[in-house]
Order: C-alpha cells, then structure tokens, then sequence
C-alpha cells in the first residue's frame, strides 16, 4: 500500500509523504476509486461539500410538523394562563370529543415557519461544519424521545410558572421564579448535551433562544396588533424564562430535520 500524500495527526499539524516517481500513476488511479466508491456508499447522507437547498418534500414536512405540534405547545401555555390570545378571536380544536388545544389561526403558520428555519439551518449548517455521519443518522427512537422530552419540559414551563398551574404564580417571590427559571436552563442544556451534543445543534439551539423571544417581543409591541399576551412579563412583554423553552426546541425539532433530511435523501437516491 502506498501512504498518503499528506498525513494531518491530531496535535502533530501537517505532514507530507511524496511518493516516488514510478507511484504516483497508481496513486491518482487509487484515489480516484476511492472517491467514486465513497460517493455512492451512502447515499442518504448529506455531502459536506454541497450546500444545495434540500428537497421540497423536507420543507413541506418540517413545515407541517411545526403547525400541528407547535399549537399544542403553545396550548399548555394557554391552559396554565401563561399567555393570553386576543384578536383574531382564539378557538379550541377537539378530537374525539377532547379538548386539544386554545389557539388562534395566525399561531399554526408562526410555527411552521419556526420549523422549518430551525429545520434549514440543522440541515445547512451539519454540510459546513462537516457533522459526523453517526450524529447526523439519527433514530426514529432518539426522535421522539426527544421531542416528547420538549414537550414536557413546555408543560413543566407552564404548570410552574403560569397562575393557573400548580399555584398561583403571580403571588410567587423572585427567588422562586428564578430558581424555576435556573432548572428551565439545565434541564435544556442537558436536553442538548442527551439528544444532540454536537456544535450545529447547540449553535441553533442558541439561536433560537435568541431569534423567538425577538419575534415575540416584536409581534406583542408592533403598533395596533393586539394578537396576545402574557400574564407576567419582565421584559418588554415577555417573560424572561421563556428563551430557557427556546433553546430546548432546537434539538428536538433538529433531530427530526435530519431523519426527515435522510428519508428524502435515501428517496431520492433510490429514484435515480
């Protein structure tokens, strides 16, 4: 076997191996090979090198899975008194006769526009910070444990801190809420460290902590809109807490974007 031409160590910088004169034809036919068989290995994974958009089938799925569940999210809030939606006039949805959810009909599509930012970016930037392919193939199992951890952790968010949880909020002291608001933070840093671990997710997942209470302070203090409010705000209309619930929904709904990504990839490989 002929050694590489440049051997890069962990910690020992770069090092090159020049070949001898009569080896460097079978050098370039080796490699050559090597590429060719490496791009159809597998082909449900994502090449680093391409940051080609992904298919429409990704984004109407990343979509649609941000409006179904996102309302429901949200619903918790609405439940425990958390917020309060106003104008357009809020609606229940039922099935089978049990109340899902209280949400108003701007909420589905604010979701499915966070799903599928979220869902871009996980998609993205895996391709250029090179993710590897084992933090990329995740289980359906990893998924859904994932998202319903999310959802607990929306639930907990409200039962704790809204007046219609498990007491009274607004009669809580400061020290109270911010202990919750502490442990909202841990449990979403651990969810990341569980569930994704790698440098994108946590870079998203930032991002989202920072990106949603933006929006949402933009929506609640744009002149004339009067959409919803929160029962206890502590800055600009908003409470504080909430970036801790933010930053939690980047792995979950990253996750799902990269089994949905895979599925569409393998898909598409198979139609070729």
């Amino acid at each position: 076997l002929v050694a590489p031409l440049v051997d890069v160590g962990a910690g020992r910088g770069v090092r090159f191996n020049l070949p001898e004169r009569g080896q460097r034809g079978r050098i370039a036919k080796s490699s050559g090979c090597r590429r060719a068989a490496g791009s159809t290995s597998n082909p449900s994974a994502p090449s680093s090198d391409s940051l080609d958009l992904p298919p429409l089938s990704f984004s109407i799925a990343m979509i649609a899975s941000g409006a179904l569940l996102g309302p429901i999210l949200d619903g918790f809030h609405s439940h425990f008194g958390v917020l309060k939606y106003h104008d357009p006039v809020p609606f229940l949805v039922e099935l089978f006769g049990i109340q899902v959810c209280e949400t108003a009909a701007w909420v589905p599509a604010l979701f499915g526009l966070a799903g599928i930012i979220i869902g871009m970016l996980y998609a993205l930037l895996d391709r250029i910070f090179d993710t590897p392919a084992e933090s990329r193939n995740v289980g359906v199992d990893k998924v859904f444990i994932g998202i319903a951890c999310f959802i607990l952790q929306y639930w907990v968010s409200g039962a704790l801190l809204g007046p219609f949880g498990f007491f009274d909020a607004s009669l809580a002291s400061p020290l109270f809420t911010t202990g919750v608001t502490v442990v909202l933070w841990l449990l979403a840093l651990l969810h990341w460290r569980v569930f994704d671990g790698t440098s994108v997710g946590f870079i998203v997942s930032a991002l989202t902590a920072f990106g949603g209470p933006i929006i949402e302070i933009a929506l609640l203090n744009f002149p004339s809109w009067d959409l919803y409010t929160y029962s206890l705000p502590d800055f600009f209309k908003i409470p504080t807490w909430i970036a801790a619930v933010y930053f939690c929904g980047g792995p979950a709904v990253g996750n799902l974007a990269r089994a949905v990504l895979r599925a569409t990839a393998a898909r598409r490989a198979e139609d070729v």
